[in-house]
């Protein structure tokens, strides 16, 4: 099965270290944001057979994916949080640095959807 999962949102949030620590297992505290962006492979076997996700990591959701994360640092939902709501795609919301007492998210905050 293939899949074209999305990962985007705030800068600094934590999008290209977490793709990375998927694929290679490691996780870099020195982390520089860059401007490239590349689709990455990443599979895995299941129960179900092999996945094949490509993984591609951008500023702003679209629709034209099987699945999207997206990645917030922040303690309020922005206003691009509120647009995911509408989006008819399986989305997944994540919070980084949330081991930091200013960084939480209230739960009250975090609506779901589900399409």
């Amino acid at each position: 099965m293939h899949y074209n999962i999305l990962f985007c949102g705030e800068p600094m949030s934590g999008k290209t270290a977490f793709i990375e620590r998927r694929i290679t297992g490691n996780f870099k505290r020195d982390h520089a944001p860059k401007e490239e962006r590349k689709t990455r492979m990443y599979d895995f076997y299941t129960n179900y057979g092999w996945m094949y996700l490509n993984l591609l990591e951008e500023d702003k959701p679209r629709e034209d994916v099987d699945g999207l994360v997206y990645m917030i640092n922040s303690r309020k939902p922005t206003e691009e949080y509120e647009k995911l709501l509408e989006m008819k795609v399986n989305t997944i919301v994540c919070t980084s640095m949330v081991d930091q007492k200013e960084n939480r998210m209230a739960c009250q905050a975090i609506r779901h959807n589900r399409y």
